[in-house]
């Protein structure tokens, strides 16, 4: 968290990249924490609901913040590795994937307002957030591939010195899950997944999109 005034560790990365990981568990466990603690629980039903208002139905605020500071955590360790090492690759390259996925929270955040108060540059809110979706999905897919696993040595080739396994089908099989979560792991950026879904978001802007 002290990035990028303090030099970084490998346990500053490994905690950074498990909040990272577990960006929708964390807002989810800040808000069973805002129930348990505001005694809301214990309120009738029909008086209940503020912390879901914090969290998801108004979460203009509160969830974007708390999305974006992993990333915010692991792009600023970046720049400080870039600074200590003086090296652009792969410290850059790898602040350039956590400022992408930034641009998903931010974009989401800004469809989330636009889509219940519309304005004439919503479309291109809408074309930006779907473009930087696709753009993170993809630089995070190609990052895990290339850089953390290092399997591919050719366009289709699959050969790495780090390889367990003699037969190439179960890194196949990897890769081609990865490929899948890492498109849900993406929506989970977006405020407005968490309370509307990513089938309903993504579907609702491609086919808005489409119809310009």
């Amino acid at each position: 968290a002290l990035a990028p005034a303090d030099p970084v560790t490998f346990w500053h990365t490994f905690a950074a990249d498990v909040l990272t990981s577990f960006i929708k568990p964390l807002v989810e466990l800040c808000y069973s924490t805002c129930y348990v603690v505001s005694l809301e629980f214990a309120l009738p039903l029909k008086e209940q609901g503020r912390c879901h208002a914090v969290f998801y139905s108004d979460s203009y605020i509160v969830t974007p913040i708390l999305i974006s500071l992993p990333l915010l955590f692991r792009f600023l360790q970046n720049l400080r590795m870039y600074g200590d090492s003086g090296k652009r690759f792969p410290a850059l390259a790898n602040a350039l994937k956590y400022a992408v996925a930034l641009l998903v929270v931010f974009f989401g955040a800004l469809h989330q307002i636009d889509r219940r108060q519309p304005t004439p540059g919503g479309l291109w809110i809408q074309v930006a957030w779907v473009g930087a979706y696709l753009a993170a999905t993809l630089y995070a897919f190609a990052w895990d591939v290339l850089m953390d696993w290092r399997l591919l040595s050719g366009p289709c080739e699959i050969r790495s010195t780090h390889m367990i396994f003699r037969s190439n089908a179960w890194y196949k099989a990897a890769i081609a899950v990865d490929f899948v979560l890492r498109f849900a792991w993406t929506a989970t950026l977006a405020p407005a997944f968490l309370s509307d879904g990513m089938v309903g978001i993504m579907g609702q802007q491609i086919i808005t999109i489409a119809a310009v």
